[in-house]
């Protein structure tokens, strides 16, 4: 029974980005900003919900810092 298994995790995959973040000098500047982003996308990708909600709480509000409301 396949169906059950829980499925492995991609630690490579959400740990690169996840370093290069943590060692951003300026986390608002547009290249950790996009960093993020991409971050955000392979934490949904990977199914982690949890997480994923928490990134985007803290990024959307950096977002809006550089980019503006619209």
């Amino acid at each position: 029974m396949g169906f059950f298994r829980a499925k492995p995790e991609p630690a490579g995959e959400v740990a690169a980005p996840r370093a290069a973040v943590a060692k951003a000098r300026n986390p608002k500047s547009v290249p950790n900003l996009r960093r993020r982003l991409l971050l955000g996308q392979l934490l949904l990708k990977n199914e982690d919900w949890s997480a994923a909600e928490q990134h985007y709480a803290d990024l959307v509000p950096a977002l809006t810092d550089a980019f503006g409301p619209t």
